[in-house]
């Protein structure tokens, strides 16, 4: 098992990319909702990494340093 993966399903869960259906036969099923996603973590990283840090807001530096995304030095 990956440690990041029940962090990344619950994530995709709650932003309602992916549904799980539990009364399917053999098991519960999990189905995509959305055709494609924007990964907003993805370009708020790529911000900070551009020198470009002080265009996110303190809630956001904090929800990155929390999943132990961004360490301010």
């Amino acid at each position: 098992k990956l440690s990041f993966g029940k962090i990344g399903f619950s994530k995709a869960m709650s932003n309602k990319w992916i549904r799980v259906d539990k009364s399917y036969e053999g098991g519960p099923r999990i189905f995509r909702t959305v055709e494609s996603i924007e990964d907003q973590v993805r370009e708020k990283l790529l911000l900070v990494k551009q020198g470009n840090a002080a265009q996110l807001d303190e809630k956001e530096k904090n929800e990155l340093k929390k999943r132990k995304l961004l360490a301010e030095v």
